[in-house]
Order: structure tokens, then sequence, then C-alpha cells
């Protein structure tokens, strides 16, 4: 009898999965893709800079496909709260996930037991934007620069912020104490904002976060910044250096921290595409590009296909930082 009812219950969810894919098709090929709100799931906090951009993007996105977008928060556990729902999510076209790569790539590494795989339970749709996050110390820091801040690492304990294992300021710092041969000791914080506040404050020594952010703190003398992590410096830090020109050439020191979207699996290829033009052409836009430009971000046109290939020599990379640092969650001991 239970072997009748679990085959009952496996018919019927597979049933529900080809209908949503059957249907999601369809829809598209009809012209009628969106009937109803299209919903992204933020996995981070309100006014984080990936809900931030979120919040500018939908809005030009929902109009290229005279649709509406409704942006939904899911922080908590590094994103993969969020992650969780869109990977349970059906492949009808109607939920995906806007998120960075911490909960698809490091979280997957990192979490025992993780509830989904990034490469069975997700759809890549497209890569979005990109920035180069600013290496930023507290005012009291006596180093003045990324140099002599990592001598004095040597010989003073040396902390830095993250919001949590496997997010990129634990990552690029971890990377950047391998490459410089220094022990840097982590500070998990519930999300960026804390993790920002208390470099300000003088509870920790170091953190990475957006160019604007940076900006803000540098002018109010609440922070110094160090360098740039990304291809080249930037318009509104001309004297602060790249952590590459400083001979750091890791992988994920000199790429620049990205958000894309991610669909459930099994979405019909007609729903990728139709979503894939939308974002292209919404980021021609004008004053979105404006904006975009102001925080110093990148706006990327990215095929579904160029988004899983850069997506996966990421994640090799950061699988093989993980196990070379030796980085853990402390939750999963």
């Amino acid at each position: 009898m239970r072997r009748a009812i679990s085959n009952a219950c496996l018919a019927s969810l597979l049933l529900s999965i080809w209908l949503a894919v059957y249907v999601g098709a369809a829809a598209a090929q009809s012209g009628s893709y969106p009937s109803k709100p299209i919903h992204w799931i933020v996995p981070y906090t309100a006014g984080s800079f990936v809900d931030v951009f979120a919040r500018k993007l939908a809005p030009v996105v929902a109009r290229e496909m005279n649709g509406v977008i409704v942006i939904e928060n899911r922080p908590g556990a590094s994103g993969v709260i969020g992650a969780t729902e869109v990977a349970k999510a059906a492949p009808d076209g109607y939920t995906f996930l806007y998120a960075i790569a911490d909960p698809l790539i490091a979280a997957t590494v990192l979490v025992k037991d993780i509830p989904y795989d990034p490469f069975k339970n997700f759809t890549l749709i497209t890569k979005v934007q990109s920035g180069p996050p600013m290496l930023i110390a507290n005012p009291n820091n006596k180093a003045n620069s990324l140099r002599e801040f990592l001598e004095l690492a040597k010989t003073e304990r040396t902390t830095y912020g993250s919001f949590g294992p496997g997010s990129f300021p634990q990552l690029m710092m971890e990377q950047l104490a391998l490459d410089a041969g220094v022990k840097l000791e982590e500070v998990a914080y519930r999300s960026p904002p804390q993790a920002i506040q208390e470099v300000t404050s003088n509870q920790t020594s170091a953190t990475f976060t957006s160019p604007p952010t940076a900006k803000s703190f540098q002018d109010s003398g609440r922070a110094k910044v160090f360098a740039v992590a990304g291809p080249s410096r930037l318009a509104a830090f001309p004297n602060t250096p790249t952590i590459q020109e400083l001979g750091f050439n890791s992988l994920i020191l000199r790429n620049p921290v990205w958000s894309g979207l991610f669909g459930p699996a099994a979405l019909p290829s007609d729903i990728v595409q139709a979503n894939v033009k939308a974002i292209h052409r919404a980021i021609k836009d004008p004053e979105l590009m404006q904006w975009a430009s102001s925080v110093s971000v990148d706006l990327l046109e990215m095929t579904s296909a160029e988004f899983q290939s850069v997506f996966w020599q990421e994640y090799d990379a950061v699988t093989a930082l993980i196990r070379k640092a030796n980085i853990k969650d402390p939750s999963q001991n």
C-alpha cells in the first residue's frame, strides 16, 4: 500500500512538472508570457546593494516584457534560504533568483546537506552586472596602504568582517591571506551593513564593500580605502590601486563581484530567452545606464551559455580556495 501511494505521489509530481514546463513553453510561444506577476527572490536584506540594484532593474525589465516583476526578500544563511525557495519552485517562468554567486557556489561547497545542487536544480539565465569590491579598513588602522596592512598582519592580530561562510569578503580576504602568507581572522556578521558598520566603528580591521559605500565612508573619514578588486582603477578612486597592480593575480582577487538571474531547473528555453532578451533591452535604458555608472557598476550583455561558462570557471576557483585555505562553516560542526 505504501509503495502504491508513493508511486502515485511520484507520478503526480512528474505530471505537475511536465504541465508547468508545457504551459510555460506554450505561453512563451503564444506571446502571452508573462500573464501574471513574475517574482524575483532576492536572498538578502532590503537595502543591501543586490536588493537596491534588483529594484532599479526590475521595473525596466518588466516594462520590456509588458509585465510586472515583484521583488521578495528572503535573507538568511548566506543566501541559502532564498535559493532553496527558487530551487523548489515550478519551472513556469514566474519565480527567479536574483543573487550574487555566494549561495550557488561557495555555500554548496561549505554547507552539509544543502537542499539543492547548482548543477541540477537551477537554470542560469544571464549575468547582469559586475562591480569591483573595495577593500576598506577602519580609520584608526595604523596602515595607510594594502602593503602596510599586510605587513602589520604579520605581527599583530588582524581581523576582517564577512557576512557568513563563503561570502565574497571571506573568500577575498582568505585568498589575500594565502597569497601574502599572513593570518587574517574572520569575524562573521549577519548582513553586509553590519560587517561594514563594525569596521567603521573600529571593531574589526577591514572588509570588502561596494564603491559607493567605500566612497561615502572615505569622504566622511570613517574608513580608509586600500585597494579595488577589479581589472582597472575606478574614476571615483583614481589614486586607489587595484589588488592586481600590487602583485596579487588570483582569479578571486581580480574578478569583480557580480549578480545575475537564475531560474529553477527545466525552465523552457523560450522562457529563458524571453527573460534574457528583456534584460538585454533593459540594460540599454539611459537612466539605468547613468545610475549604474554613478555607482561604478558595469552592465553586462551575456547569453545563457556564456553565463554558464564563466559560472563554472568561478565554481572551480572557489572550490579550490575553500579546500586550500581550509575554510569551514562553523554551524556545520
